[in-house]
């Protein structure tokens, strides 16, 4: 198993391929079009449209994703994708006292 990271483009759109998200991270509309291609860890595989400036643009299944043929696309090998934590941190002296 490979532990290296996906380079993803800096700039312009790009279209995540092969990737799988968790369930519990998306929509309820999204993750109700994707139920039954979940994986045994939940996840679903997926293609993640990303816009030029940054941000999500749509999530399909990557049954139905093609991608023309100018886009940038990424294949994440079925690595998942996670939202990005925020606050991700513990004051030891308030939790362990």
């Amino acid at each position: 198993m490979s532990l290296a990271c996906i380079d993803i483009p800096k700039s312009g759109s790009y279209v995540l391929t092969n990737v799988r998200v968790p369930i519990s991270v998306l929509s309820a509309k999204v993750a109700a079009s994707l139920m039954a291609d979940l994986d045994h860890e939940g996840a679903a595989p997926v293609s993640v449209s990303v816009s030029d400036e940054g941000v999500v643009s749509s999530i399909s299944s990557v049954h139905v994703t093609s991608p023309t043929p100018e886009t940038q696309t990424v294949d994440c090998e079925g690595k998942h994708l996670w939202t990005r934590f925020c606050d991700a941190h513990t004051h030891l002296d308030k939790t362990q006292t």
